[in-house]
């Protein structure tokens, strides 16, 4: 019927998201900012679930991959976010993995 979603997605300082990913098995949509800040959005109830800035500190997060464990008990899953950039004396690259625990 020609109706779209569209969100205007930006981190709280105004910052431009470097990286999409859509997580079909829980809904969720993970952004990536080129100020480090990493954001899940419920697509359910169009709500962000989740902000935060990874470890790498103002580095470019330039991609996020779901990971669900084959033989894993426990109710989670996993998100690994790459944090990269490149500046006068050296490149940067980090890899964080982070738990998506669900009750």
């Amino acid at each position: 019927d020609g109706r779209h979603l569209c969100y205007q997605l930006h981190s709280a300082t105004g910052t431009s998201a470097t990286t999409l990913h859509y997580i079909s098995r829980t809904n969720q949509l993970a952004v990536g900012f080129a100020d480090g800040y990493l954001s899940l959005w419920n697509l359910k109830t169009l709500k962000k679930e989740y902000h935060c800035q990874l470890e790498g500190g103002r580095v470019p997060v330039y991609a996020v991959i779901f990971q669900e464990p084959e033989n894993d008990p426990r109710s989670c899953c996993y998100l690994w976010a790459v944090q990269s950039a490149q500046d006068f004396e050296a490149d940067v690259l980090s890899l964080h993995l982070l738990q998506l625990a669900f009750g």
